[in-house]
């Protein structure tokens, strides 16, 4: 299976449990495919909420024709260092600290880190430490993601229980070869 093929498998499944798909990925060992999801919401993803996708996603894969032979599958939340690359992702996470990887002037790659201010158009504002505001053009973000301090009080809730905001859900019960 491609990971397009396991984007469309998920996504529907994901949006009827009111998560997002925040990564994606499958790869194979010398004895199984691996599939990887992440997600996430407003508010976190709860244990039941992985157990729930987990259980889903795997009836769904089991019944897949073109899916032979063993899988092992990782579902979990996106967790508090989440990839962020949408517009929508910096508007929900204004206020949060990022690490933002960007084409620098000269060709180079440079990080940033800084919490997210306020956006204009298709520019993003960083506010560094100092106070300092870098403004970025978010068609010269590579790669960005959360970077939040556990033990700074937050406006968003993770999910209940769940001291690091990441929660897991594994599953090797698939097909493992029989048949």
């Amino acid at each position: 299976m491609r990971r397009e093929e396991l984007i469309e498998l998920v996504t529907p499944l994901l949006t009827e449990e009111g998560l997002e798909l925040v990564e994606c990925s499958v790869s194979r060992t010398a004895h199984a495919q691996v599939f990887r999801v992440s997600m996430d919401r407003d508010g976190g993803v709860s244990v039941e909420a992985c157990e729930r996708v987990s259980r889903r996603l795997g009836d769904l894969l089991d019944a897949n024709p073109i899916l032979r032979g063993a899988y092992h599958m990782e579902v979990s939340s996106a967790g508090m260092n989440r990839p962020i690359w949408t517009l929508e992702h910096f508007r929900r996470f204004q206020g949060e600290t990022a690490q933002v990887e960007v084409v620098g002037e000269n060709g180079k790659n440079r990080s940033v880190q800084g919490a997210i201010g306020p956006l204009d158009g298709d520019r993003l504002v960083l506010v560094l430490d100092g106070g300092r505001e870098e403004i970025l053009s978010l068609g010269a973000v590579l790669r960005a993601r959360l970077r939040i301090d556990p033990w700074k009080p937050r406006s968003r809730r993770t999910a209940a229980g769940d001291p690091d905001g990441q929660e897991s859900t594994e599953r090797k019960d698939g097909n493992h070869g029989h048949g």
